[in-house]
C-alpha cells in the first residue's frame, strides 16, 4: 500500500512538473519598453519590464533578457525574478541616452522554470516600442545676427505695423500677443478678452529649410550639426513669437515620403512636433536642395526662410536663389558656423 502511495506521488508529481513547464508562463502577462516616448540627447531614460502572474501558482523562477539599440553602452538588459500568485512586479533599469536619432526596442526572451528547478521554458516577445531623440541645440553666433536681419524684419512687420484694414476677425486671447492687439470693445460684448484676427500679410512666418544633401568630408556630423542648427532657430522664433514650419529633405525609416514638412505654428505642441521630426530624420537625402526650394514656393505663403545647410555649394546657392526670385527673405546658416 505505501509503495503504490509512493508510485503514485511520483506520478503526479511528474505530471504536474510536464504541466507546469509547458504553461508556466501560459499565465504571466508580460510589457516592457521606454517610460518616455521622447528624450534628450546624453540624458537620463528608464526602461520598464511588466510582469503579472495571473495564476493562484507560485513561479519560483523566470528569466528575461531584452536586446537594446546600438548606442545604449550594452547590447541587453537581463536578469532572473520569482513572482508569488497574482503578483504584479514592475522592473526598472536606468539607461543613457544616446545621440540623435530613432531607436527600437528588439525582442524579449523569458525563460520560466519548472517548480523543481530541472527545466526551462522560453517565449519570444516581439512588441514594437521606440524612443526618439532630440538634437541637441546648437551654439551658433550668427543667430544672434538674425535678430537684426530675417527675425528684426518680420517681428516690426507682426507687432508695430499690422494694418486693421486687414482684420479678418476675432479669436481668443492667449496671453501670447501685445496689449494693443486686444480689441476692448468686442471683450466687453463677450465677457473675454479678444483679439484681432489679422490677414496673412500681417502675420509673418518663417520656415526653416533643412537640406542633408552633402558628400564631403566627415558628411554625418555635418548633417547631425544642421539638425542641432535647425533645433536652434526654431527656438529662438518660438521665443520670439514668429510663426514658423519646417521642410527638409531627409528621408524617414518606413516613409516614402521624400521630403519632411511641418506647417507653420506656435507653441509647445507645435515646438515638440518639429522636434520629433527632426529626431527621426535619416541623413539620406529624398531629393535636391532645388526640389525643397520648389516645394516652398508652392502656395506656401510663407514670408522668409532659414536654409540650413552642411555647405554652402553650387546646389545650396541655386536653391537661395530660387527662393529669392521668388519674393522671399533668405537667411542661409551652413554648419561650419556653428561655435
Amino acid at each position: 500500500m505505501t509503495a503504490a502511495v509512493l508510485l503514485a506521488a511520483v506520478l503526479a508529481a511528474l505530471l504536474l512538473q510536464r504541466l507546469f513547464l509547458r504553461h508556466s508562463l501560459d499565465w504571466v502577462e508580460i510589457d516592457y519598453g521606454f517610460a518616455h516616448p521622447a528624450a534628450e540627447p546624453e540624458g537620463e531614460e528608464t526602461l520598464f519590464l511588466r510582469f503579472r502572474n495571473r495564476s493562484w501558482l507560485f513561479l519560483p523562477y523566470v528569466r528575461y533578457q531584452l536586446a537594446l539599440p546600438e548606442g545604449f553602452g550594452a547590447e541587453a538588459a537581463d536578469g532572473t525574478l520569482w513572482l508569488a500568485p497574482r503578483q504584479l512586479l514592475l522592473r526598472e533599469i536606468p539607461l543613457r541616452t544616446p545621440g540623435r536619432g530613432r531607436y527600437l526596442l528588439r525582442s524579449l526572451t523569458v525563460w520560466g522554470g519548472d517548480f523543481l528547478g530541472l527545466e526551462e521554458t522560453r517565449t519570444v516577445l516581439q512588441h514594437f516600442r521606440e524612443l526618439v531623440v532630440y538634437p541637441k541645440e546648437a551654439v551658433c553666433g550668427k543667430l544672434d545676427a538674425l535678430s537684426g536681419s530675417l527675425l528684426g524684419e518680420l517681428s516690426v512687420r507682426r507687432f508695430l505695423f499690422e494694418d486693421p484694414v486687414l482684420t479678418l476677425g476675432f479669436r481668443d486671447y492667449t496671453g501670447r500677443e501685445p496689449m494693443k492687439s486686444i480689441a476692448w470693445a468686442q471683450s466687453a460684448r463677450r465677457g473675454a478678452l479678444t483679439v484681432k484676427n489679422y490677414d496673412r500679410t500681417t502675420d509673418p512666418s518663417v520656415t526653416v529649410v533643412v537640406n542633408v544633401s552633402y558628400v564631403g568630408p566627415q558628411a554625418g556630423d555635418a548633417v547631425e550639426r544642421c539638425f542641432s542648427l535647425a533645433r536652434a532657430v526654431c527656438a529662438r522664433l518660438e521665443r520670439q513669437g514668429v510663426k514658423y514650419g519646417l521642410l527638409m529633405n531627409a528621408m524617414v525609416a518606413g516613409s516614402a515620403r521624400r521630403a519632411i514638412r511641418i506647417p507653420e505654428g506656435m507653441g509647445h505642441r507645435h515646438f515638440y512636433g518639429v522636434l520629433d521630426a527632426l529626431g527621426r530624420a535619416g541623413d539620406s537625402p529624398g531629393c535636391p536642395p532645388e526640389k525643397l526650394a520648389e516645394e516652398l514656393l508652392q502656395g506656401n505663403g510663407t514670408h522668409g526662410a532659414v536654409f540650413i545647410t552642411p555647405e554652402r555649394d553650387a546646389d545650396t546657392a541655386a536653391a537661395v536663389q530660387k527662393l529669392l526670385r521668388g519674393g522671399l527673405t533668405v537667411v542661409t546658416l551652413s554648419s561650419r558656423e556653428m561655435t
